[in-house]
């Protein structure tokens, strides 16, 4: 877990920047992002499910999602892409075909707690 938090803080400077644009990363301020929270989410989504004995994996899936969204509306300007802020606003949230690496950022916390 603190790895991912780790590597995320220390990243954060450099998200969404080319490497032409980094030349003075040291001197600007760290923060979490959507990798952290959502990462957050799913460990707790987990821990939950663990507590309360659901292993079925729809009970699983809606957990994560109810935790996704809880943690996403709790930190709304941590840096997520346009489709997932659309997931957040949505009603009825669906699979929205992320075609990123955050999905296997998020999976690291289920490595974690086995």
């Amino acid at each position: 877990m603190r790895g991912i938090i780790y590597g995320d803080v220390e990243g954060s400077i450099c998200e969404w920047k080319p490497v032409e644009e980094q030349e003075n990363i040291s001197e600007q301020l760290r923060h979490f992002t959507d990798d952290t929270v959502l990462h957050a989410a799913v460990a707790d989504a987990l821990m939950t499910c663990r507590e309360q004995g659901i292993s079925d994996d729809d009970g699983i899936v809606d957990a994560v999602a109810e935790k996704l969204r809880e943690y996403g509306r709790r930190h709304p300007d941590a840096g997520y892409s346009k489709t997932f802020r659309a997931w957040l606003k949505s009603w009825k949230p669906k699979p929205y075909g992320s075609r990123t690496n955050d999905a296997i950022i998020r999976c690291t916390s289920a490595g974690w707690l086995a």
